[in-house]
């Protein structure tokens, strides 16, 4: 099955499905697949032994540097979990690089046959850059894009973003439809209710994150 395969729309789960437990666990990960999410999405850092983990932070729940910790010490699920998770349920592993460990991050997807099935992402666009030399084949999405990074990820292809517009319905219709004709897949921020799900859908986007909505039922929240 390649990447999108189904039709829209696609949910991601962002850090997991929060309502039932707290985001960034395999717990939240486990909700997601039993939910049918087309993607499950996480944060990747590495701890001072090398391991990936799930975490959005630089630090701990408890204040603890993840960089500065060995794996055993910080009881953070291992990102190579997380990926038997999504492979389980057959959910798209929705990757956002939080540190320069680009390599690593693709070395764990190619180990876990992933690479045609996964999302790289990333707010810091030489990450982005990173990615695409090491690898031609996944599929790379920047985070909070522009216009000019736009035309960049087009450039590099088999890529989309989001745009950073917490109300869908701001959105420039005319940057939408310009990024649709460079062959580049949208989604916006979350979202989070009945109503801005609604707008995403009529805008057509390819993928759209949520922290509270499940596609069974997405009223939930």
């Amino acid at each position: 099955m390649t990447l999108f395969a189904c039709q829209p729309p696609r949910f991601i789960a962002h850090r997991g499905f929060a309502p039932v437990a707290p985001e960034n666990t395999l717990a939240a990960f486990t909700a997601a697949g039993e939910r049918a999410f087309w993607a499950i999405e996480t944060d990747v850092r590495r701890t001072r032994d090398g391991v990936l983990v799930c975490c959005h932070d630089p630090q701990a729940k408890d204040g603890r540097r993840i960089a500065d910790h060995a794996f055993a010490k910080l009881g953070l699920p291992a990102f190579a979990d997380y990926l038997a998770i999504c492979q389980r349920y057959h959910a798209v592993p929705f990757l956002e690089c939080k540190e320069n460990i680009v390599a690593d991050i693709l070395t764990a997807v190619e180990h876990a046959d992933m690479i045609d099935r996964a999302v790289f992402s990333a707010i810091n666009f030489a990450h982005i850059d990173e990615c695409r030399r090491l690898n031609r084949r996944i599929f790379i999405h920047h985070i909070f894009s522009t216009r000019e990074y736009m035309l960049r990820i087009a450039a590099l292809g088999n890529g989309g973003l989001s745009y950073n517009y917490p109300d869908p319905s701001a959105a420039p219709r005319d940057l939408l439809a310009e990024t649709k004709r460079h062959g580049v897949r949208i989604c916006l921020r979350a979202a989070d209710n009945a109503q801005q799900l609604r707008v995403m859908q009529d805008l057509a986007l390819d993928y759209i994150p949520t922290n509270k909505l499940w596609p069974a039922c997405p009223d939930i929240a």
